[in-house]
């Protein structure tokens, strides 16, 4: 996160550095935090869907990532079971949770502090 930048404002500015997708947020699917000591770890995993005008993924890698692209769930599963991976065990967990009729709990749940 970058100074007096919200949730939701860092992962609509990291995905767009990471895979070139401008994206709307749409709602939240998972808190999680873990205390390490003496701070804590968090991490949001927001549902969100490209924007109309979106360009598609970015497929050169640079200093953000190596590629980005879309996959289908069966794709997606194989690249949880095919190293390096990419990430493939998370992304397909919450991919088939979606699928699955998961519950997507609104946006406005993690709100800004006095809103």
């Amino acid at each position: 996160m970058e100074k007096n930048e919200t949730f939701e404002e860092t992962a609509i500015r990291e995905t767009k550095e990471e895979a070139g997708v401008d994206i709307e947020v749409k709602g939240v699917l998972k808190v999680e935090h873990t205390p390490c000591g003496s701070h804590y770890r968090m991490r949001v995993f927001f549902y969100a869907e490209p924007k109309d005008d979106s360009p598609p993924p970015k497929t050169e890698p640079d200093e953000e990532s190596e590629e980005a692209r879309w996959v289908t769930l069966d794709e997606l599963l194989e690249l949880k079971e095919t190293p390096p991976y990419w990430r493939g065990g998370e992304l397909y967990k919450y991919a088939k949770y979606i699928e699955d009729g998961g519950e997507i709990y609104p946006i406005d749940l993690f709100g800004l502090e006095g809103e």
